[in-house]
């Protein structure tokens, strides 16, 4: 007698990537709820399971939930000390401020860690990942990776954990085709190996299973990970584009000053856009200067003066980047102008404020060199 069970069906599907060919499964497990729920109010892929919740919060992970690794293994490297919600005092206060950069662990490598980063950024980017895709469709991608964020939010784990997770799901899609019940799988195991790089503590086999709503068995997210670890070449550290911000940050305010409120919203841009899969198709560092650049006309346009964080950051651009990197970041910025005017617009219901106007892109024509 065949096992028509979604176990069996998953099982099936498992082995059909570890062998590059596409099976069509009849039973969709949980993604066949998360398509038909897109357009509801709650997360695409349905809410985090109560039972998780309690497991996590049960577990005693609260105490060092904030304590993650960094780039170099240290706590307070760049991405640590500039990522903080709470402002350092006498380290940096308003915006009308410097950086005492002598308080930055590991500072005087910021250089080298960037041209590193930077030399890795191209073999680790994954393009058009979808294309080989028979089944899956980039508004699948999208609604599983806002998905993945909500879920890396929930966990309290550091913004960058979800910008590699997302980075791993694209690097995976390209090299294996992928079936339409796998993904939430592929899309948590890639979030737990992202964990395993820049978290301290991550969750369980059972904490997983219990994310899914039980869905899968415990032995599928073992197997996935193998599959994900040996497809990738256990190739994982990837530049990502919340390093690329922090760093073309820092370099601004060395002549000028920290202006925490555009890097913020420069995140929060990119962090929205890693939904967008023609943005992602731009490299990590073009992605942040373009985020940045975003990020200073949205303050503009809202009244506050930005114009000397905004000149800093085009300076460190054009000193870094080539004139086609220059374009590529006046393009993206572009498209992420676009992408984000209906979040934007609904940050001032009362006064109906259009923050961008996608017919007027912002002037970014001061990136091209005379």
């Amino acid at each position: 007698m065949v096992d028509h069970s979604p176990s069996a069906s998953l099982e099936m599907n498992l082995d059909a990537c570890e062998n590059f060919v596409v099976k069509y499964s009849s039973v969709h497990l949980s993604t066949t709820y998360m398509y038909s729920q897109a357009d509801s109010e709650d997360t695409p892929l349905g809410p985090i399971n109560i039972s998780f919740r309690e497991l996590w919060y049960d577990a005693d992970y609260l105490d060092n939930m904030n304590n993650r690794r960094s780039s170099l293994g240290s706590e307070s490297l760049l991405e640590h000390d500039i990522t903080e919600d709470q402002t350092l005092e006498g380290y940096w206060g308003s915006t009308d401020h410097g950086l005492d950069y002598s308080v930055l662990l590991g500072y005087e490598y910021q250089n080298d860690i960037y041209e590193i980063k930077k030399d890795l950024e191209k073999p680790y980017h994954p393009i058009n990942c979808m294309a080989s895709q028979p089944v899956v469709t980039s508004f699948m991608r999208c609604t599983l990776v806002n998905w993945l964020v909500k879920v890396n939010h929930e966990l309290k784990f550091a913004p960058e954990t979800a910008f590699l997770a997302v980075n791993l799901c694209d690097r995976f899609l390209q090299a294996t085709p992928l079936a339409q019940d796998c993904l939430q799988l592929m899309a948590t195991s890639a979030l737990t190996v992202a964990a395993k790089m820049e978290e301290c503590i991550v969750p369980g086999i059972s904490e997983l299973v219990a994310m899914c709503g039980g869905t899968y068995q415990p032995h599928h997210f073992r197997r996935m990970e193998v599959l994900m670890l040996s497809k990738l070449g256990f190739e994982l550290y990837a530049p990502t584009t919340w390093f690329f911000i922090t760093h073309l940050a820092m370099k601004a305010a060395e002549s000028g000053s920290w202006d925490k409120r555009v890097v913020s919203l420069a995140r929060y841009v990119s962090e929205t856009c890693l939904c967008n899969y023609e943005v992602t198709q731009f490299l990590p560092s073009v992605q942040a200067a373009a985020g940045l650049l975003a990020a200073t006309q949205l303050q503009r346009n809202q009244g506050i003066n930005t114009t000397e964080f905004h000149n800093n950051v085009v300076k460190v651009i054009r000193s870094l980047y080539t004139v086609a990197e220059q374009e590529e970041a006046t393009k993206c910025c572009n498209m992420m102008v676009v992408y984000m005017t209906p979040f934007l617009e609904s940050l001032s219901p009362e006064t109906g404020q259009v923050f961008f106007d996608p017919c007027t892109p912002p002037p970014l024509g001061i990136l091209t060199p005379p």
